[in-house]
């Protein structure tokens, strides 16, 4: 059956989530992680990995998400050494897509400390939020963007990142 609103489900603590438009994945748990050089070797991993797994599914490979995924972060400077490029694997899966919901437990055939899928409650909405513009004006940033796209369209560039600031501020504290 639908869980309702998917960020009601998440822990307070060593979550990750996947949501747009109220759909997509949270998840929570670790069952295996992997600290990736690149994402050659991450699809490496991955895929010695699924090869490895045994996946019972009811919805098959009918719903994208369902079964056996992984959550990753990737650097876009191999230089930075401060961080590192990795995929988690996690112990419990909450889904939905285009109205069909699902849970994902994953773990090992003896894992006994599978966790069910955590009761909470909805977030309070936060109170009287209004957005602060941060370094970049928004005339300046479609301007960035303006940039960015001409660029890709005149083969400069293959791809860009652009990332823009901007301050949130509530009249009270947020629900974390």
């Amino acid at each position: 059956p639908d869980p309702g609103p998917l960020v009601a489900m998440l822990p307070e603590t060593g979550a990750v989530a996947w949501l747009r438009g109220g759909d997509g994945m949270v998840a929570w748990g670790e069952v295996v992680r992997h600290k990736a050089a690149g994402p050659q070797d991450a699809e490496e991993w991955w895929t010695a990995l699924v090869a490895e797994s045994d996946v019972e599914s009811d919805l098959g490979t009918a719903v994208p998400g369902s079964g056996l995924v992984a959550f990753g972060s990737f650097l876009f400077d191999p230089d930075n050494t401060a961080a590192s490029s990795g995929m988690v694997v996690p112990r419990t899966v909450l889904g939905r897509r285009a109205g069909r919901a699902w849970l994902t437990q994953i773990g090992v055939e003896d894992d006994e400390d599978r966790p069910g899928p955590v009761a909470g409650e909805a977030p309070l909405p936060p109170v009287g939020v209004r957005f602060e513009g941060g370094s970049l004006t928004s005339e300046q940033w479609r301007a960035a963007v303006s940039r960015g796209v001409g660029a890709i369209g005149s083969d400069l560039l293959d791809k860009v990142v652009l990332a823009r600031d901007l301050v949130a501020v509530a009249d009270e504290d947020l629900d974390p």
